[in-house]
């Protein structure tokens, strides 16, 4: 085994749980706590997975364009993330 070989490690997986599962991550951030965000360009949503793998819909309801709260707004192919030093998504 190679001494500086990376160390994959799987959080989320697809499935057959709808409101679990992630398609297509494009886009990844990580918040100071360690709370990983996806954008996820399959299902026009962003996710959340917490440390230990709870995978939460945070923004995006279907497919679309719409400003909104996070269970109106809609995305479509949403491809990148990014978390300012406040703790702000974008």
């Amino acid at each position: 085994m190679n001494a500086h070989a990376p160390t994959v490690t799987t959080l989320v997986t697809g499935g057959t749980d709808a409101a679990r599962a992630i398609d297509r991550p494009m886009g990844m951030a990580i918040d100071t706590a360690g709370t990983l965000y996806v954008a996820d360009f399959g299902l026009h949503r962003i996710s959340k997975v917490t440390a230990a793998g709870v995978v939460t819909t945070i923004a995006g309801s279907s497919q679309g364009y719409a400003d909104g709260k996070a269970d109106v707004a809609k995305f479509a192919n949403p491809a990148g993330l990014a978390i300012d030093g406040a703790g702000t998504l974008y």
